[in-house]
């Protein structure tokens, strides 16, 4: 049957594209230096919630939803495996669960299990499916992925069927959800209502959405109310002002599709979105926005579920069909051939898949390359030898803050790996700053593009942030590709050789990655 083989082969492509990064990487990609910190605390603790964590001397409060790290602390202590090796690879283990979440899913809310096969082959292969769940960090937000999935699953299930059993999966499930990641939970709530006003909107689906609400309120009050009781609602109303505000002008190009050559995905889907407007479903098209209005900063990765949907959609209400039916140049609706028999639908669909699967490959591959390299660590075990414990360090190391303040593993690993306070890193001061959190990203931007200029620049930004440090830490980087005759200066080579001639520092180690300084105007 063709919906088995397109469930099988997005199981396979997606279990490929997923286990790619973290297999090429050999250290968590990206992010997870903050959670490798708190899971550790939880050890500590005993597992017991700490009222804060020791993540970068920042008095941080500990308010993160623990499942995630509660899991990870769970598997360490059994297996007795590095909190690395966890970060490395359960993000990505639980992102082919995904999968399966989002096939239920599409299954009972699409019209045939062919759309929801088409729909999950889509969704596996789509970058923007897992780029951010294989990440060090991403396992709270892929947690929240599948929390969402199996929420919506379970919510269409009870809106059509109510019954215990349905009502009982369904606040387990958005348990699961409000536990695992804070943004999830605010697009878990808000696709619910807008399932329940476009699809089930009567008195009886009403009143069992509120028995789910009342239900995941009691199920995760151990945690809301712990965190309520050690530190009140601040640090949730100060953590709830920091989503990047995107809004519609990510939507209108659909370029938040992360594919790396013809943007296949994202015309499907336009397609799609036109196809049930037509057909007056408005559930799907209206998701996509609703995310983004939301909650911007991580609308891109839930508004890519229904773009795998819409682009199912598209290709079998109007694509295949349209070319069954095509003879002599003319469509001719008579023919009542099955649509997926035909040799020339098949090869369409085989050509789609290899050509976005192939793409999503080379997006993997340079996924991958996003992480801290052996070289970069070896510096970092030096800090944490060769300096004063409650050591401050500026990190200068990336020009592109601006456009990526989170992708850059230098400023979230070195305080987990060096146990020392960076006054640069951002991970963790949303609980903290609250709406001056992007005023203190503007700030910390301005730090980051003294790479190319001198020391003066350096210490004009730390007095405008009111900082101190005994150390700077300069991560080398090449401004243009070299050959291999040329001397390559990196981008921050003229800020080294200003700081060497200065009295006011002294060089304390280098290698091929990194320039440390100590501050001898600070003691």
């Amino acid at each position: 049957e063709i919906a088995s083989l397109l469930l099988m082969l997005a199981f396979m492509l997606g279990i490929w594209l997923r286990l790619t990064p973290p297999g090429l990487a050999g250290f968590p990609v990206n992010d997870g230096g903050m959670f490798a910190v708190m899971i550790s605390d939880l050890g500590d603790h005993h597992y017991s919630l700490p009222a804060f964590t020791t993540y970068n001397g920042a008095t941080i409060p500990f308010v993160y939803p623990p499942l995630g790290l509660y899991i990870a602390r769970i598997l360490i202590d059994i297996f007795h495996i590095s909190v690395f090796q966890i970060l490395l690879w359960l993000p990505a283990f639980i992102s082919v669960l995904t999968i399966l979440a989002f096939y239920m899913f599409a299954n009972e809310l699409l019209e045939s299990r062919i759309q929801a096969s088409l729909a999950t082959v889509i969704f596996a292969i789509s970058p923007r499916s897992f780029s951010w769940f294989v990440m060090g960090g991403g396992l709270t937000r892929v947690l929240g992925m599948l929390g969402l999935l199996l929420t919506l699953y379970g919510a269409r299930k009870l809106f059509r069927e109510p019954s215990r059993k349905n009502l009982f999966l369904t606040i387990l499930f958005g348990t699961l959800t409000v536990l695992s990641h804070p943004e999830a939970i605010v697009h878990t709530i808000a696709a619910a209502v807008l399932l329940w006003l476009t699809t089930a909107r009567n008195k009886t689906a009403f009143v069992s959405a509120l028995q789910v609400c009342v239900g995941v309120i009691i199920l995760a009050s151990p945690w809301w109310a712990t965190v309520l009781f050690q530190h009140g609602p601040g640090p949730f109303m100060r953590g709830s002002q920091t989503g990047f505000p995107v809004l519609f002008f990510a939507v209108i190009p659909f370029y938040f599709t992360e594919e790396t050559m013809m943007t296949l995905i994202s015309v499907l889907s336009l397609i799609g979105i036109f196809t049930e407007l037509r057909r007056q479903n408005y559930f799907l098209p209206a998701w996509i926005f609703v995310s983004f209005l939301v909650e911007p900063r991580s609308a891109a990765w839930v508004a890519n579920i229904s773009l795998a949907m819409l682009g199912a959609i598209a290709l079998d209400k109007i694509i295949l069909v349209g070319l069954s039916n095509i003879k002599n140049g003319f469509v001719s609706p008579t023919d009542n051939r099955s649509v997926y028999e035909s040799w020339i639908t098949r090869l369409l669909l085989g050509y789609i898949c290899l050509y976005i699967a192939g793409g999503t490959y080379t997006y993997s591959v340079r996924l991958a390359n996003i992480h801290l390299d052996n070289d970069q660590r070896q510096a970092m075990s030096w800090v944490k030898n060769n300096t004063p414990d409650g050591s401050h360090f500026v990190l200068l190391t990336t020009l592109d803050f601006a456009d990526y303040p989170m992708r850059d593993p230098v400023q979230e690993w070195f305080p987990a790996l060096t146990g020392r306070t960076s006054e640069t890193t951002l991970q963790g001061r949303e609980w903290l700053l609250g709406g001056q959190f992007f005023d203190s990203f503007d700030a910390f931007r301005e730090m980051q593009n003294c790479i190319p200029k001198d020391r003066q620049c350096i210490e004009t930004e730390a007095k405008k942030l009111g900082i101190s440090f005994d150390y700077l830490y300069i991560k080398k980087q090449t401004a243009v590709q070299c050959q291999e005759s040329a001397t390559c200066r990196y981008n921050s080579q003229a800020l080294v050789e200003d700081l060497e001639k200065s009295s006011a520092y002294t060089l304390v180690y280098e290698n091929s990655v990194a320039v440390i300084f100590r501050s001898n105007t600070v003691k």
